[in-house]
This record gives structure tokens, sequence and C-alpha cells, in this order.
């Protein structure tokens, strides 16, 4: 147990995948009979958010009786959020009651383990952004007047999910769409069909004097007619 819960609390790990594999394939020794809950917590801690934990929470270690693992969790969320909306500006409100995440529950818990019930979900929250911004994790700007967060960067990626290198144990396909690289190859690959394909097939990329263009086929077309001679015009 002390092994898999060290792992979990490391301050300085962010991603959890190698580890996961390496128990499921028996090849790290210094993790022995790991039990169920712990392999099921290792997984939400590579794929997974708060809202993750509480449609499955009797599957995963008890998370709101340890602090460490309660902020870690709620880092990882973060990072989520990070990945899943870099560049943009986020109502921090929104944010925090979006079900996808389960952030608003992530931060009562922590408050319960805390002891400050008073704060204010949004004052914690962003107590908890600053720390990641000053650990590196990610660039976000906070606007106090508007109450928005504008995500900047992503410096740390969450683990990608395959089914070639793990089947899951409790969470869902669905809950991991984002984290996929076979939904993401497969959406690349509906993208190239659907709008690449037919948009090289309504233009043409031509050199002239060393200068690369773009230029609409129809147009194209049109040039070379007017360049074409009839009969009429040779000599």
């Amino acid at each position: 147990m002390e092994g898999v819960l060290a792992l979990l609390r490391d301050p300085s790990r962010l991603s959890y995948l190698p580890e996961l594999m390496k128990i499921e394939n028996n090849q790290n020794d210094y993790f022995k009979n790991v039990t169920d809950q712990e392999m099921n917590t290792l997984e939400l801690f590579c794929f997974g958010t708060f809202e993750d934990y509480f449609k499955y929470k009797s599957s995963y270690l008890d998370i709101p009786s340890d602090r460490e693992l309660l902020l870690k969790l709620l880092r990882l969320t973060v990072i989520s959020v990070s990945n899943d909306y870099e560049k943009f500006v986020l109502n921090i409100e929104q944010l925090l009651e979006n079900k996808e995440y389960g952030l608003a529950g992530g931060l009562e818990l922590l408050k319960l383990s805390d002891n400050s019930g008073d704060i204010e979900n949004e004052l914690l929250f962003e107590e908890v952004l600053i720390s990641m911004v000053d650990d590196g994790i990610l660039s976000a700007k906070v606007d106090d007047e508007n109450r928005t967060i504008h995500i900047v960067k992503a410096h740390v990626l969450r683990d990608s999910y395959s089914p070639a290198l793990h089947s899951l144990l409790v969470l869902t396909e669905q809950d991991v769409a984002k984290r996929s690289v076979a939904i993401a190859a497969e959406t690349l690959s509906e993208w190239y069909s659907t709008k690449l394909v037919p948009l090289r097939q309504e233009y043409e990329v031509i050199e002239v004097d060393d200068i690369t263009l773009v230029v609409p086929n129809e147009e194209l077309d049109c040039t070379n007619t007017r360049k074409r001679k009839t009969p009429d015009q040779t000599t």
C-alpha cells in the first residue's frame, strides 16, 4: 500500500502511465501485491478527473481522507482543463460548475480536509492555480474584474490513453475520449478526408520564382486556357 501511496502523493509526479503499465506487466519489483483499488486509483490519476472519482468512488482509495491525494487529483484535473482549453478565456464560475471536471466538488473536499469551509471556491481555485503557475505546470492569467481565467499555455500534458497499452479498469472509453490516441487518430483521419482532401482538389500549389503560391484550380485553368494557342495562331 505505502509504495503506491508514495507514488500517488509524489508532488513532482504528474504522469503515471509508465508505472501503471510496469505493474500490470509485473516489471516493477518495488510494487508487489497491489490491490484493485490501488490499480484503479493509478488509472484515475493517469486519465481521470474529479468528476470520474465521484462517478466511481467506491472503486478507488479513500482520497478525501488524504489531503495530498486530494491536492494531486485537483492539480491533475486542472491540467486536463489546461490541455482542453489552451489559449481560451474561461469564466471561473462556469468552469467550477462544469460537470465534466468536477472541480467544485473537489474544492469542497479540499476545504473539509483543511477545515477552511469559509473560503469561497473561486478563491481556493485561484490559490491552487497560482501554485501551479509558480511550479511551471501551466501559464495562466486571472482577470479578477471579469472573473475569468486565460489559459495561456499548458506546459504539462495528461497521459494519453491507448487500448494497445492499457485495458481500462474502471473508466470507460467515453470517460477518456479527450485522452484517447485512437479517437484523436480517428478525428484527424476524418478531418483529412472531409476537409483537407477536398481543399487540395480545389487548389493547386505552384512555385513561381522561388515563391510558393496556392492558386484556385479554376483560376489556374483560366490561365492555362489563355496561354494555349489556337490552330490559326500557329506559324
